[in-house]
């Protein structure tokens, strides 16, 4: 696995058009990428306008097909809600417990995630 940090500095008064932005835009592009394992979205306790955005990838050549592919628009999109431009850092993981993938012996649905009040199966992919 592989592991891409994107360090974001934004403007405060712009955070709200930022994350409808993520969710209209960024969000759809990292589903359409090939070994996207997961997305998190962190923000910093003291310094409040800084957001770490992790991804981790199954191989370091998944991250770079996405990185060639996409990060330029993604780059476009986030950069009129920053104080700075995007900081990308990479990561090889060493160690990791793949909560979410399920154990060979059994099914997927058996261990899908489900929304507590309609009790459906629900998936960010």
């Amino acid at each position: 696995m592989f592991g891409r940090v994107l360090t974001l500095h934004v403007r405060l008064e712009k955070r709200p058009e930022l994350d409808r932005k993520f969710q209209q835009e960024v969000i759809p592009l990292l589903k359409r990428s090939a070994g996207l394992l997961e997305f998190l979205m962190l923000q910093d306790d003291v310094e409040v306008d800084k957001i770490l955005l992790f991804c981790l990838w199954q191989t370091r050549e998944d991250a770079e097909r996405h990185h060639l592919a996409d990060y330029a628009k993604v780059k476009a999109i986030l950069e009129p809600y920053l104080t700075f431009p995007p900081a990308v850092h990479t990561y090889k993981v060493d160690t990791a417990t793949p909560w979410w993938l399920p154990p060979p012996e059994l099914k997927a649905e058996a261990l899908a995630p489900r929304d507590p009040v309609q009790g459906r199966f629900v998936s960010w992919r």
